[in-house]
């Protein structure tokens, strides 16, 4: 079995497409992503992938170049070209911290030219240096930063600063050191410049971090400081009745968990608990209801209200496990508890549906 260009499953004895992957030994293929070859599609964690329309299920956030006619078209694959370029993540999340990287690391190869009276190509090895400096030190500390922020499971100011703390103090580290060494520094004096940059690029990255991850909370109706989530007495006293187009995002969720509660009360089942933490591999998520049937089920519930309610990066990796695989859980935290006796412990014990309303 192999893949062809689109990153559809072939038999490799006669080029057919394959029916049924369920005697497959591999699970990855196609650009390293897990495949659900019963249902022909790559799960390519941050969004679903179509082999065989060679589409995306939902849109890429980033529109890659707007100078092009298949750049435009945010569904297709890599520019609708497989064969020359690979999308390793579903999205292009390094574009911009390596474009601003490059952009400020060439203007301090310039600087840094201008200080030893480099002219010509001379200046141009200083330029085209710096900015590959910077960009490496963007793309590094980006993903320091991301890598950070999904494991301390805070947000907010808080998450921010923690996160862009992270990543500034990477990039600043990496920037002053190998600044340095071009500028023909000794080593002692590099490692200077590295702590230099590792301790103003750690503060202004907090700084930035916590800004930004304080506004995007408060813009989502969530605390500004810890990106928690308000509750529902905390929220408006006419938010479920108001016009859903005034509502912010966090209302919206919280109204549509609200009605989703209100059906199954009326259907006999019994609400457990609300934000139940569960964990499929080491990746952790919060599930909006834990309920228990008329006839002693538990029963996972995820609300998305509105036609733009959008699933996060881990939800994009854990609830197609839970849906398609039906993936053992692992309990977490005190709202677990009231769900499952065994905290910690791997379960199958639970049925899960995602319901959206429009």
């Amino acid at each position: 079995m192999f893949k062809e260009t689109w990153g559809n499953s072939m038999s490799a004895s006669d080029w057919t497409l394959a029916q049924d992957g369920s005697n497959f030994a591999f699970r990855c293929g196609f650009t390293g992503h897990e495949h659900y070859d019963r249902f022909g599609i790559i799960n390519m964690n941050a969004r679903l992938y179509d082999p065989v329309l060679g589409r995306f299920f939902s849109p890429d956030p980033q529109v890659q170049n707007p100078f092009s006619t298949q750049g435009l078209n945010r569904y297709s694959y890599c520019g609708n070209n497989p064969v020359m370029c690979i999308d390793e993540d579903g999205e292009f999340w390094w574009l911009i911290p390596a474009a601003i990287g490059a952009f400020v690391g060439a203007f301090e190869g310039y600087n840094l030219a201008m200080d030893n009276g480099a002219t010509g190509w001379e200046m141009f090895g200083y330029i085209a240096g710096g900015a590959l400096i910077g960009g490496m030190s963007g793309v590094a500390g980006a993903a320091v930063s991301t890598a950070v922020a999904g494991a301390i499971g805070v947000s907010g100011f808080a998450g921010g600063a923690i996160a862009g703390a992270a990543g500034g103090a990477t990039a600043g580290a990496i920037n002053g050191l190998s600044t340095s060494l071009i500028s023909g520094n000794t080593l002692a004096e590099s490692a200077k410049q590295m702590g230099m940059g590792f301790l103003y690029g750690g503060l202004g990255g907090a700084l930035v971090g916590g800004i930004y991850g304080g506004v995007t909370a408060k813009m989502d109706g969530r605390e500004f400081w810890n990106g928690k989530t308000l509750s529902t007495d905390e929220l408006p006293p006419t938010h479920l009745n108001s016009d859903p187009h005034s509502m912010t995002p966090q209302q919206k969720g919280v109204a549509g968990v609200e009605h989703v509660i209100d059906e199954y009360e009326q259907q006999g089942y019994q609400i457990l608990q609300r934000e139940v933490t569960i964990e499929v591999d080491g990746v952790r998520v919060r599930v909006d209801i834990a309920a228990q049937s008329p006839n002693m089920e538990i029963t996972l519930v995820e609300v998305k209200n509105g036609p733009y309610a959008n699933f996060t990066p881990n939800q994009k990796i854990v609830y197609p496990q839970m849906m398609l695989d039906h993936a053992p859980i692992v309990p977490i935290g005190q709202n677990a508890a009231g769900v499952w006796p065994q905290i910690g412990q791997p379960t199958t014990n639970y049925v899960f549906i995602i319901i959206k309303i429009y």
